[in-house]
C-alpha cells in the first residue's frame, strides 16, 4: 500500500490542482513558483502558489500564513478532506486501487478489542427523568422496540473535574494549592456546567499562549452556579446511555443528561439501533435518525400501524466513513421495503441525507454511482461524484450527462448575481472509473437540490424518502407536541423538568404526583412562550404546601375540569363496554331448526396504546344455507346490533342480564316468522 510520503513525491501538485478546477496565472508564474487560481464565473476565489522542495511539492497561499505544506496539507486545508478521505483520493488518482467500487475500510481491530474491554458501566433503566423531561414517555421509553437499547449511567461531576484539571497540568504546572482551590471552587458552585465551560476556556487559553491567565481562579468563582447543598462532597448524576453497536458488539456509547451530551469511546462504524427480534413479524419500514432521542420521539409522534414494523437506526451526529457499510448490511438484513431518512430539518440535516443517499447501495443503479459531499466555510459545497463504467467513452457520456443534470437543477432557480452559479468539474476521466465535482453555494435550497437529484441518479426515489420535522428536529417537534411542562427546584435554586405532557389536566395530575414524591422541593406547571427577548415562562400551576393542593390559575383550572369531565364520560363508556365484554361471551350464533349455525358475530375487546377501549365486531356467515332459508346475511346483522346496542348502550339495559350467548333467544318474532330459524 502506498505511503503518504510516497503520494507526496509521486505527485505533481500543480498538475494535482488543476485537475481540481484550479487554473495557471501564467503571467504571475516563473520558473521556480506556479501560481493558480480557483474562479467561479471568471472570478478568484481563491489563489496558491506550488513550488519544488527538496522531496516533493509545497504550496502555501498567500496572506495566509497557516495555509501551507504538501499534497496532503492542500487536500486537508483546501478540501476539507479527512485522512481516510485523503488515502483514497490520492490512490486513485495514481492508479493504486482497483477500478471497481471502493469498499471503505474495514475498522481497526485493535481498537474494536480495546472498547469490548471497556467497561461501560450499564444499568437498567430505572431514571427516566432526562427522557421525559424531553417528552419521551414512559410508554416509548420501556416500548419492545427500545428494551435493552436504554440505559441509566452513573457520572461524577467529582471524577470529571478532577480529569479537567489534570488535563490542565499537563499544559502547564500547577501548584497543588491551585488544585485543591479549584475542587472547592467547584463544589461551590456545585459543578455547574458554566463552571466546567469556564474550565475549558482556561484550558483553550493555555493551548494557545502557553500559560494560565493571571486572574483565572477569580474567573472560575465568578461563573454562575447552584449553592452546594450542606455537606456534599460530590454531584452524581445518573445518564441515560445509549449503547453504539457495530456487527460483533459495543464499542461506544452516548451518554445524556441536561448538562452533558457525549460519546464514551470511538463510534467508527458503530451505529445505535432499535430490536427487531421481538416478533417473528417482518420489518417493514427503517427509519435513520442523527440521535436515539429523534428516534424515541419520531416513534412516540407516529407509531406504527398495527401492521408495520419498524427499525431505527441513529448515527450518533455525523455519518463517519465507516458506518454506511454497517447501515447498508442492516437495512439488507431487514428486507424491509421502505428506507426514510428522517435527519433534523436544517442544512446539516440535508447534508446527512444527501452523504447516506450517496453512499447506501439499495438498487442496481445505486452500485455504479456514489457522491460524498463536503461543505467549507458554511456555505462552500463540494459534492464529489465516482462513476463505475466500462469504458474511457462511456465514462465521459456519463460525465458530461451528469454535470449538466446537477448545475441546471441547481441553477434553474437562481436569481442573476444573487450567489454563485453551480460548476462542474471533471476531476478525472480513467477508463473503469471517473470523478466529477460540482461546487455550488452550499444554502438550504440548493442542498435539497441536490438531495433529489441524488436520489433520482441513483435510483432510489421508489424505495427511499425524506422526512422532515416540522422544527429543527423530532425531538423539539415532541416537544411543541407536548407544550406543559412540571418542573421542581431544589433548595439550592436548581430547576429540573419532570415531564412535558400534551393535556392540561395531565400536567395538573403529574404536579401533586411530583409535589408528593419530592415534598421539599417547589413544583410547578408553566408553558414557554417565545417572545423577540427570548424564550418566557408563563406558570399554569403550582403545588401549595400548606393547603397540599394545586392551585392554578382559572383559566388552566377551567380546561382541566373540562378535560376531568370528558374523561369521566369516557371512562364510564370504557366500563360499560369492558363490562358488557366480561359478562358475554362476545359471540352471537344464529341456527336453523336442525341446530346449524347458519351466521356467527364475535365481538372482541381492543385497548389502544393510549388507554382507549372500543368493541371490535367480526361476522361470518354460510351463504348457501342463508339462501335456502330466504333471508341474507344484512338482516341477521341488523337484529344482532340491535341486540348488541341494547346490552352495551351507555346506562341501558341489565348488562349482568343481558345473556347473548343462548343461542336460542330469539331475535325478534317477526324475523323467525319471516325465515323459519330459531335462535
Amino acid at each position: 500500500m502506498t505511503t503518504f510520503d510516497e503520494y507526496k513525491k509521486r505527485i505533481d501538485l500543480s498538475e494535482y490542482a488543476q485537475r481540481q478546477g484550479w487554473e495557471i496565472d501564467r503571467d504571475k508564474s516563473t520558473n521556480s513558483a506556479t501560481v493558480l487560481d480557483k474562479k467561479v464565473l471568471g472570478e478568484t476565489q481563491d489563489t496558491i502558489v506550488v513550488y519544488k522542495g527538496k522531496d516533493h511539492d509545497y504550496f502555501y497561499t498567500p496572506n495566509h500564513d497557516r495555509e501551507k505544506g504538501d499534497v496532503i496539507s492542500f487536500e486537508r486545508i483546501k478540501n476539507g478532506t479527512d485522512w481516510k478521505e485523503i488515502n483514497d483520493k490520492l490512490a486513485r488518482y495514481v492508479g493504486d486501487v482497483d477500478q471497481q467500487r471502493i469498499v471503505p475500510q474495514v475498522v481497526n481491530t485493535h481498537s474494536h478489542n480495546q472498547a469490548f474491554q471497556h467497561n461501560f458501566k450499564f444499568q437498567t433503566i430505572t431514571e427516566t427523568d432526562y427522557l421525559e423531561s424531553r417528552g419521551i414517555s414512559k410508554a416509548t421509553i420501556y416500548a419492545e422496540e427500545f428494551k435493552d437499547r436504554i440505559f441509566n449511567k452513573e457520572f461524577s461531576y467529582k471524577e470529571f473535574l478532577e480529569r479537567g484539571v489534570n488535563q490542565l497540568s499537563k499544559l502547564t504546572p500547577i501548584p497543588e494549592a491551585e488544585k485543591k482551590a479549584i475542587q472547592e471552587i467547584g463544589l461551590e458552585k456545585y459543578y455547574s456546567k458554566p463552571f466546567f465551560d469556564q474550565l475549558k476556556t482556561i484550558q483553550g487559553h493555555v493551548k494557545d499562549t502557553g500559560q494560565l491567565p493571571d486572574n483565572y481562579l477569580e474567573s472560575l468563582r465568578n461563573t454562575y452556579g447552584y449553592k452546594a447543598p450542606e455537606g456534599a462532597t460530590d454531584r452524581v448524576i445518573v445518564n441515560t446511555s445509549f449503547p453504539l453497536r457495530n456487527e460483533e458488539h459495543v464499542i461506544a456509547a452516548i451518554n445524556r443528561n441536561s448538562e452533558y451530551n457525549r460519546i464514551e469511546q470511538s463510534k467508527e462504524n458503530a451505529v445505535w439501533s432499535s430490536r427487531t427480534d421481538y416478533d417473528k413479524r417482518p420489518v417493514n419500514t427503517v427509519v435513520i435518525h442523527e440521535s436515539p432521542i429523534d428516534s424515541l420521539s419520531y416513534h412516540q409522534l407516529n407509531p406504527p400501524a398495527a401492521d408495520e414494523k419498524r427499525l431505527y437506526i441513529a448515527t450518533a451526529g455525523n455519518i463517519s466513513r465507516e458506518q454506511p457499510v454497517l447501515i447498508e448490511k442492516l437495512v439488507k438484513e431487514s428486507q424491509a421495503d421502505k428506507l426514510i431518512l428522517a435527519n433534523d430539518n436544517d442544512p446539516g440535516g440535508i447534508r446527512q441525507n444527501i452523504n447516506l443517499a450517496g453512499r447506501l447501495n439499495m438498487s442496481p443503479e445505486s452500485e455504479s454511482i456514489h457522491a460524498q459531499l463536503n461543505v467549507h466555510e458554511r456555505t462552500d459545497g463540494r459534492l464529489l461524484i465516482t462513476l463505475v463504467h466500462q469504458n474511457q467513452q462511456e465514462g465521459q457520456q456519463r460525465l458530461t450527462q451528469l454535470a449538466e443534470r446537477f448545475t441546471t437543477a441547481i441553477n434553474k432557480t437562481i436569481p442573476e448575481g444573487a450567489e454563485k452559479e453551480a460548476k462542474a468539474t471533471i476531476i478525472q476521466n480513467g477508463t473503469r472509473s471517473s470523478e466529477l465535482e460540482i461546487a455550488f453555494t452550499a444554502n438550504r435550497e440548493n442542498l435539497i437540490r441536490v438531495e433529489k437529484a441524488l436520489l433520482q441518479e441513483r435510483g432510489l426515489t421508489n424505495y427511499m424518502q425524506v422526512q422532515r420535522p416540522t422544527e429543527k428536529d423530532y425531538n423539539e417537534d415532541l416537544k411543541r407536541a407536548t407544550p406543559f411542562i412540571v418542573a421542581y427546584q431544589e433548595p439550592n435554586g436548581r430547576e429540573n423538568i419532570a415531564g412535558r405532557y400534551k393535556k392540561e389536566v395531565e400536567a395538573y395530575a403529574a404536579v401533586a404526583e411530583k409535589a408528593q414524591e419530592k415534598p421539599q422541593t417547589q413544583v410547578s406547571a408553566y408553558m414557554e412562550i417565545k417572545t423577540p427577548e427570548g424564550a418566557k415562562k408563563v406558570e399554569l400551576a403550582h403545588y401549595d404546601q400548606e393547603s397540599q393542593k394545586v392551585v392554578a390559575t382559572p383559566e388552566f383550572g377551567k380546561r382541566v375540569e373540562e378535560q376531568q369531565k370528558q374523561q369521566e364520560i369516557q371512562d364510564r363508556t370504557q366500563q360499560i363496554t369492558l363490562a358488557s365484554a366480561k359478562a358475554n361471551t362476545g359471540d352471537i350464533k344464529v341456527v336453523d331448526g336442525d341446530g346449524n349455525t347458519v351466521a356467527r358475530t364475535e365481538y372482541t375487546v381492543e385497548v389502544s396504546t393510549n388507554g382507549q377501549t372500543k368493541l371490535r365486531k367480526e361476522s361470518q356467515y354460510d351463504q348457501d344455507e342463508l339462501t335456502r332459508e330466504g333471508t341474507s346475511g344484512k338482516e341477521l346483522q341488523t337484529a344482532m346490533n340491535k341486540e348488541v346496542a341494547s346490552a352495551t348502550g351507555a346506562g341501558k339495559g341489565n348488562l349482568d342480564g343481558a345473556d347473548l350467548k343462548d343461542t336460542k333467544q330469539d331475535i325478534s318474532q317477526e324475523q323467525e316468522a319471516k325465515r323459519g330459524l330459531s335462535m
